[in-house]
């Protein structure tokens, strides 16, 4: 294909900060941080960046403001939002700004409190947080995250009402504390791997994972139930009479 990009761009320097709970610490203090840190592992200067890319939910700080705090001067950036793999298309994004001819090196970030300030689908403090925009008309309907918003679309209307569980590991519980193990999402679905049925839906029912055929050489975790105890807290979706 003419104009393939491949072999002609590459990463050339990482940067983090200490990943922690309740940081103290503003998400433009360690989006600079970051950069910083990726800029001396490539062994770049400020004057070297000219583009800027970033992530974000309404829960970071926009690349115009990190950019005067490392004095960098780009002539290309953005301040992207979206869900799932928005982060990595960031990538995609940049070498189409350097073959655009708008920049040659950009960097790219993502910088956010998931704990102690806003997360989507957050609990307490983080679900109370100030909304705006588009989040006026979706937030009192529970339209807060990808996986409920995309129950709504059209093509998925034949396989309603269907169950998005959050599934805690026996191998992770109580990791790091009681209220943060390690918890995976996906469908309820049963032998035949049709949507389980609403009524057998509940908390606390013990489930195992079994995976679903999608095509060649891919399946798509999914999970089931199996014929244990409950455990824990327990409630089931009372399914009203037709």
């Amino acid at each position: 294909m003419a104009g393939n990009p491949r072999d002609k761009y590459c990463i050339v320097g990482v940067g983090e900060t200490e990943y922690s709970r309740a940081s103290g610490r503003t998400t433009r203090a360690m989006g600079a941080e970051a950069i910083r840190n990726a800029m001396n592992d490539a062994g770049l200067t400020p004057g070297d960046i000219d583009g800027m890319l970033s992530y974000h939910g309404g829960d970071s700080t926009p690349a115009t403001s990190i950019q005067y705090d490392l004095g960098i001067r780009p002539n290309f950036y953005m301040d992207c939002s979206g869900g799932g793999s928005s982060t990595e298309a960031l990538v995609g994004l940049a070498i189409g700004a350097i073959e655009a001819g708008m920049c040659d090196t950009v960097a790219i970030f993502r910088s956010m409190n998931g704990y102690s300030n806003i997360r989507i689908g957050g609990t307490g403090a983080r679900a109370s947080a100030p909304i705006g925009g588009m989040d006026l008309m979706k937030r009192p309907y529970g339209l807060i995250s990808a996986v409920v918003a995309h129950t709504v679309i059209p093509s998925f209307r034949d396989l309603t009402p269907f169950a998005i569980v959050l599934v805690e590991l026996d191998e992770q519980r109580g990791q790091p504390d009681e209220h943060d193990g390690l918890r995976i999402t996906g469908n309820l679905m049963d032998a035949n791997f049709d949507m389980e049925k609403e009524e057998n839906v509940g908390i606390g029912k013990r489930v195992e994972a079994c995976f679903l055929p999608v095509e060649d050489g891919f399946k798509l975790l999914q999970w089931r139930l199996i014929d244990e105890p409950a455990q824990g807290f327990t409630w089931a979706h009372q399914v009203p009479e037709a």
